[in-house]
């Protein structure tokens, strides 16, 4: 049950607090996978992502005293996560990767599938996808990553960000919105120019 699992948290947190490294071991391997999606979403690198999330476990272990029982746990671990990759971004910039395969990683889409024709539209439908997404703009890509790449809530995108709710709701609502648009608009090219062929053909 939920409810058991954050009551089992809410204790090994407790340990945490006490010093106990051992539970902290615990958090790290239940949280490592978010953690490092959520850094790749940022810093678009694999191994930039996987030394910001070090990092950021060695900050939440030194501010485990600082955390409020009873809250949240992902949300603000996550929180120190992107505080770390927005400080390594202002250190060094690294080797930066495209923003389609960021999605390809973030979706860990199967490769194996077996009609080949799906395979095709899937890798058509994310390169355009890729090239909507470059476009807007970087708040509102942000808060679509988050939500969508990484299966976060509102309200823990919310407090990653340090904004109300409504911010992100909005920001979500303004991007889907844009992309929509971007989308039918690409659509509607790509049927005139299919048609276009076709008459050629003919």
């Amino acid at each position: 049950m939920v409810v058991s699992e954050d009551l089992f948290e809410q204790a090994i947190i407790r340990r945490c607090q006490q010093g106990d490294r051992e539970a902290f071991r615990w958090l790290v391997q239940r949280y490592s996978d978010i953690a490092i999606r959520v850094a790749y979403l940022q810093r678009r690198n694999q191994e930039a992502a996987e030394d910001a999330v070090q990092e950021a476990f060695l900050n939440a272990w030194k501010a485990m005293p600082t955390f409020q029982p009873g809250r949240p746990f992902r949300p603000w671990l996550l929180k120190i996560v992107l505080n770390q990759c927005y400080m390594a971004a202002r250190r060094k910039q690294p080797t930066t990767v495209s923003l389609e395969t960021t999605i390809d990683v973030a979706q860990s889409i199967h490769a194996d599938q077996a009609d080949p024709e799906a395979v095709f539209v899937q890798n058509e439908a994310r390169a355009q996808l890729h090239q909507l997404l470059t476009i807007l703009p970087d708040d509102q890509r942000q808060v679509i990553e988050l939500r969508f790449f990484a299966d976060l809530s509102v309200p823990e995108i919310a407090t990653i960000l340090d904004c109300r709710q409504g911010t992100v709701k909005s920001r979500l609502h303004r991007g889907l919105a844009s992309l929509r648009s971007s989308w039918h608009s690409l659509a509607t090219m790509s049927r005139g120019n299919q048609l276009h062929a076709n008459q050629k053909e003919m």
